[in-house]
């Protein structure tokens, strides 16, 4: 597969819950302040919603390199 096979290809839709325990979760480990995101999700919170798409994207590219910034 060329990577140019991966433009305009739509992958999903994909299921992914959002609940008080996950959003804990991800403040924990990115060592944020607990008390500051009580009513709110932080921004950064979407990327962990990128660990259930990744598998698939990423299992197409084997071989390739991935450079993102």
């Amino acid at each position: 597969m060329d990577l140019s096979d991966l433009v305009n290809r739509t992958y999903g839709p994909y299921r992914w819950r959002v609940c008080v325990e996950k959003v804990s979760d991800f403040v924990e480990a990115t060592g944020d302040d607990s008390e500051r995101w009580r009513a709110a999700a932080p921004p950064g919170f979407i990327s962990a919603a990128l660990f259930v798409v990744a598998p698939d994207l990423l299992g197409r590219l084997t071989g390739r390199s991935v450079i993102h910034g």
